[in-house]
């Protein structure tokens, strides 16, 4: 069968176009066969499947179209509302962390089975190739990120393979709203049965997919869904009643404005919480960080005091350290303008960050013993309610005035940057969102230690390794922290940091 092209959503953010036309093949089922046509997918301005073939260049892949409406639809759940990749590390992406986590592993590895196994059966939840074996094909991720979607490939794994394809958008990412992304896959599927359908005189057997496709938007999926959100296993943990009725109430509140389409779009900050957990989070854990969260005062002034820049995922490394950086700036500049903060000066003393700034913001900072000592805190505010930082009691960090000053910078950072409408709430530990954290660690440092403030205290003429214990003295920033920021503005060299640092670890 063949047909003319249609078009669904908008090239400049996520677009899939496709066009039925003849199958060669005539060894495959007729319903299958029928499927078989040109598609397009488009993801931020670029055309993933754009190609060479045979030196020829083409804009389309020419697959069988039903294997991706049937793998959109039964992994719906998971694509839209699942973010914890199966790994902690250092992933800008999830098609980083596909590709670059196996190519990390050896094989020597005692869990290198486990792992490729948790590896597939994660890709097979989220990467749309998995669904399209021997064809060349974009190896296009979809991930939940916190309120949108993350869009990442990569396209290694499919240049390994004898092919005269070659795909020529090698690897990217983007992050788009939620339904820019839903709404074009489910008008697509649905465009798709149909017209499938029209091509047999009598009915086929696609009511199947047609069935499931409308069943996404019922209601008794809601709870599910927020149960995928959280990124781990509430049922397997014994809450306290107090708590279970508390995140009954938290599941109530969430968001069910875009159920007609299948997805939830924006929770509560607890639910949020716990995405950035880990996923081994202890019963004990769970109950105390909720508890925490139950007695947060309400304060209605806090919007004519806190300084809000909410910001959304940045998409690299680069950025984020960049973006942190800038957004350290403007946040001086705002200290001052509100509070009268000098941009020159080090947040000690008169203007000491955790004893005045915070205070002057309307932020807490509360304690907290936990198990999982890796914590080493948190940053939670909910509508309404007085912005908390959260230090964890049994991670010995929080006991290094330096250090602490950085901790808190950082959860400072969280307040500032992160969440939306329903609130702020995250986890710092291996497990939290690395471009996130890389952003608010850049945020951090420069807060406490901005250029302006580095060049009153850098002295090029003095031994340089006193030279950094008195600036350590002088802006609370950590030695180690402070060589690297040093080496990032331009103050020292590579190998000059590289020295400083092997002196410390002479003198340990």
């Amino acid at each position: 069968m063949t047909g003319t092209s249609k078009i669904f959503g908008n090239r400049k953010k996520f677009c899939i176009k496709y066009e039925l036309i003849q199958d060669p093949d005539t060894d495959v089922s007729p319903l299958l066969s029928a499927s078989w046509g040109k598609i397009e997918l488009w993801v931020a301005g670029r055309n993933l499947t754009r190609a060479l073939i045979r030196q020829e260049e083409t804009t389309s892949a020419e697959v069988y179209l039903l294997p991706i409406a049937e793998w959109f639809v039964d992994n719906w759940d998971m694509i839209f509302h699942e973010e914890r990749l199966p790994e902690q590390g250092a992933f800008p992406n999830a098609s980083d962390w596909h590709i670059q986590g196996i190519k990390k592993l050896s094989t020597s590895n005692p869990d290198f089975d486990e792992r490729l196994k948790l590896r597939q059966i994660w890709y097979k939840k989220h990467g749309l190739a998995s669904c399209l074996e021997g064809f060349q094909f974009p190896d296009l991720i979809f991930r939940r990120y916190e309120n949108v979607m993350e869009l990442s490939w990569d396209n290694f794994e499919q240049e390994q393979l004898p092919s005269n394809v070659r795909l020529s958008e090698k690897s990217g990412n983007a992050y788009l709203d939620v339904d820019d992304v839903s709404v074009v896959i489910k008008d697509w599927c649905s465009d798709l049965i149909a017209t499938i359908k029209t091509s047999f005189k009598t009915p086929c057997s696609l009511n199947y997919l047609e069935d499931k496709l409308h069943s996404l938007n019922k209601a008794d999926k809601f709870i599910d869904r927020l149960k995928i959100l959280t990124g781990i296993d509430l049922d397997s943990l014994s809450l306290t009643e107090k708590n279970k009725k508390y995140l009954e109430s938290c599941f109530t509140r969430s968001d069910h404005s875009s159920e007609e389409c299948g997805v939830i779009k924006n929770v509560s900050s607890p639910i949020v919480m716990f995405r950035s957990a880990s996923p081994y989070i202890s019963e004990f854990d769970t109950n105390a960080l909720l508890e925490l969260i139950q007695v947060q005062a309400a304060d209605h002034n806090l919007e004519q005091q806190m300084i809000r820049m909410p910001k959304s995922p940045p998409i690299s490394p680069e950025e984020s350290t960049e973006e942190g950086y800038n957004l350290a700036l403007d946040f001086r500049e705002s200290l001052y303008e509100k509070y009268g903060v000098p941009e020159d000066e080090a947040l000690l003393g008169v203007y000491d960050l955790e004893s005045v700034i915070l205070p002057e913001l309307g932020v807490h900072i509360e304690a907290i013993e936990l198990e999982d000592q890796s914590v080493q805190g948190a940053a939670i505010w909910q509508s309404g309610k007085i912005p908390q930082i959260i230090l964890n009691s049994t991670n010995k960090s929080v006991y290094k005035p330096w250090v602490r000053r950085m901790i808190v910078a950082h959860e400072l950072a969280h307040l500032v940057l992160d969440g939306e409408g329903k609130g702020v709430s995250l986890i710092s530990n291996p497990w939290a969102p690395y471009l996130i954290e890389r952003r608010a660690n850049a945020f951090a440092v420069m807060l406490l230690a901005p250029d302006s403030v580095l060049v009153k205290s850098f002295k090029a003429t003095q031994n340089r390794l006193d030279n950094i214990f008195d600036m350590k003295e002088q802006l609370g920033v950590g030695v180690i922290s402070l060589c690297y920021h040093l080496e990032n503005r331009g103050f020292i060299e590579y190998s000059e940091r590289e020295t400083i640092l092997e002196s410390l670890d002479a003198e340990k």
